[in-house]
């Protein structure tokens, strides 16, 4: 774990100063999970995090402190509107930074409109060491890959860098009837001057799943049927697409010795194809599904983005300032293209496998235009060295949104603005010890109905969202830990019986997190969370779900994970992981129980020389005992578990 990380308006900041609940993961950490994408290094890592889709589905999803946020939402060295909108590989990253609530002032507001919290990557930069290194890679049922990471710097004091990641991966998965194939490939450029620092990042993937894995959805008064992990009803001929192209530059310039101007820019190009099913529906507890099986579905998603501001270093008496004053803007224009299906039945344990049928194609069009422009100024002023920190700051946030006329009837727009004000106070008593509180508002999108519903992709009102968080951090060192206690309060959306996305009430969610990370003892390592949720409705239509607990939200979230450098062979470290997540609700009306589900990890790594070459080999089993369980995210959705799982890796620097 990092000792800081990017608190968006507020720079760089060590996680003791900062007045928010943040950790930081590193790319060592990302390296030793033999992680995926984002989502795999999140769920493992922290209980306030949860992945709200199937492994094998088309994108990744995740539900932080109870809210959803989607992939489109992850923010790439601080600029939203640039990450790949469905996944984001693992391959470039050297560090994922998360900060839990509500982050409008911070970030300005998410594409997605994220409450529980936001995500931001930041992307990998040749190190001081001259890097060559190759990755083998072999997942279960017979995935196997191949990686390629280059770092040079250049120069009289080596202020030119550039780092080159390459990656391809072919196989069976353990999801059943399954086939992944990807592509990658990533630049980063930097330049580090005594006072002009710029960066560039560009990133090209591409996967295809043949037999992509969808979530279900429960039908009303129906029993849930027993889960089987690795269960796939998709038919034969089922398969997605996702091809996504980012770039962005970034710079600063220290203007003075107290002044820094600052900008970035970038764009995100995200096309999708696929033949498959929409959603699956459970129309019986022993199994059986209905679904539009042979629908075919085409996302074309254009993005840009740009930020520009003043960063601010002055004092006034025993007051310190740090201002930092800026703007920024993000466009979205979704495009959609649809082949209509007749609805057919299945059954998860004995899929039915019939020809595609025949389908009616829908032309091509324009959906919808987002752009989200903001102007805000935040100013840290601190006394007594640094003892007392308190942070003001409010952002001017304004969303336009226009869905067209399509062949959905959806035709609709509006343009709203809000002033979003934040407060944070840090005070730190010791240097081992702080104290934190904060308040932020933030205007998010009321949401957009997802695919298969029957107003899908049509944007709901916006809400305003606010969180209350106070919490202490501790810092021995090579140990610390972290208590928060937090209210988000948000409007409230979900697909109800009809199968409709609607808006309907608040969504308040109250809890405590605790944490505890770093080293035991020198040869022994600590990585535990726990989260309380308490996440009800309130004020709904008529009543009817006043006190309800929200879709997807458990009581209790906890993870364990250990590391120990075995004694008895140098070089050698065993690591263990548990995951625990409390039942759910998957409907508003409370009346569709999910069970509370578990899965233990193991794995091991050695780190030796070969033929003078420093290796280190990787190898783990996720899901150990094999556990059968569904999960529920924040619409409702169900999803299957991962199946049993062995993942091996040989990496080699040369």
């Amino acid at each position: 774990m990092a000792r800081g990380g990017q608190v968006g308006l507020l720079g760089n900041l060590d996680f003791m100063d900062t007045p928010f609940n943040t950790v930081s993961y590193t790319e060592k950490a990302i390296k030793d999970q033999q992680a995926r994408s984002v989502a795999d290094v999140l769920e493992t890592a922290d209980a306030g995090i949860r992945s709200g889709t199937a492994p094998g589905n088309l994108d990744d999803q995740y539900l932080i402190r109870g809210f959803r946020v989607t992939n489109q939402d992850i923010g790439l060295n601080g600029l939203y509107g640039v990450a790949p909108f469905n996944r984001l590989s693992a391959r470039a990253i050297e560090r994922i930074e998360v900060l839990k609530g509500p982050t409008a002032l911070l970030n300005g507001m998410a594409p997605g409109g994220s409450v529980g919290g936001s995500i931001n990557i930041v992307t990998k930069k040749a190190g001081d060491e001259p890097l060559t290194r190759t990755t083998t890679s072999f997942r279960t049922d017979g995935t196997l890959g191949q990686d390629i990471d280059f770092g040079r710097r250049w120069g009289t004091d080596k202020q030119f860098g550039a780092r080159i990641n390459l990656g391809i991966a072919d196989g069976d998965t353990a999801v059943d009837r399954q086939e992944v194939r990807e592509y990658f490939a990533s630049l980063g450029l930097d330049y580090q001057g005594d006072a002009v620092r710029l960066s560039g990042d560009l990133i090209y993937q591409r996967e295809r799943i043949d037999g992509v894995e969808r979530q279900f959805l429960l039908s009303p008064n129906v029993d849930l049927p027993r889960p089987v992990a690795g269960a796939n009803v998709s038919p034969l001929y089922a398969f997605t697409t996702t091809e996504e192209l980012s770039g962005m530059i970034r710079g600063e310039v220290d203007l003075t010795d107290s002044v820094t101007f600052f900008a970035a820019g970038g764009f995100n190009r995200s096309r999708l194809d696929g033949v498959g099913a929409s959603q699956v529906a459970i129309i019986s507890g022993q199994g059986d599904v209905m679904a539009d099986f042979g629908a075919g579905l085409a996302i074309d998603v254009d993005r840009t983005s740009a930020e520009v501001g003043l960063k601010g270093r002055f004092t006034t008496g025993p007051i310190r300032h740090e201002t930092t004053v800026s703007a920024n803007r993000v466009t979205q224009d979704n495009g959609f293209g649809f082949d209509m299906a007749g609805f057919a039945t299945s059954n998860l344990y004995d899929p039915v496998f019939e020809p595609r049928p025949p389908v009616v194609s829908l032309p091509f069009t324009d959906l919808s235009a987002l752009t989200l422009s903001s102007l805000a100024i935040a100013d840290t002023m601190s006394i007594w060295s640094d003892t007392v920190q308190l942070t003001l700051g409010a952002r001017q946030q304004r969303i336009e949104i226009e869905n067209f006329e399509s062949f959905f009837g959806l035709g609709s727009s509006y343009d709203e603005s809000e002033f979003t004000p934040m407060a944070g106070l840090v005070v730190r008593p010791v240097r081992q010890w702080s104290v934190y509180a904060n308040y932020i508002e933030g205007l998010t999108q009321g949401g957009i109905a997802p695919d298969g519903t029957t107003n899908a992709f049509q944007a709901l009102p916006p809400f305003l969202a606010e969180q209350v968080e106070v919490g202490t951090k501790l810092d021995f060192g090579s140990f610390g830990g972290t208590l928060s206690a937090f209210r988000i309060k948000q409007g409230s959306a979900f697909v109800d019986p009809t199968n409709t996305y609607v808006a309907d009430g608040e969504q308040v969610n109250q809890g405590i997190e605790v944490s505890a990370f770093g080293e035991i003892t020198p040869d022994l390592r600590l990585l535990a969370s726990a989260m309380w949720l308490d996440a009800k409705l309130a004020e709904t239509s008529g009543g009817i779900n006043d006190g309800n607990r929200a879709i997807g939200t458990a009581e209790f979230y906890a993870n364990l994970g250990v590391e120990w450098d075995a004694p008895f062979v140098p070089g050698l470290t065993l690591t263990g992981r548990m995951i625990y997540t409390g039942s759910a609700f998957a409907d508003a009306a409370n009346t569709a129980l999910i069970p509370s589900w578990h899965r233990f990890d193991l794995g091991a790594r050695y780190q030796a020389v070969i033929a003078g070459y420093d290796a280190v080999f990787r190898a783990d089993v996720l899901n150990v005992t094999d556990e059968d369980y569904w999960a529920v995210e924040g619409l409702g959705y169900l999803r299957l578990g991962e199946p049993r799982t062995y993942r091996a890796s040989l990496s080699v620097d040369f």
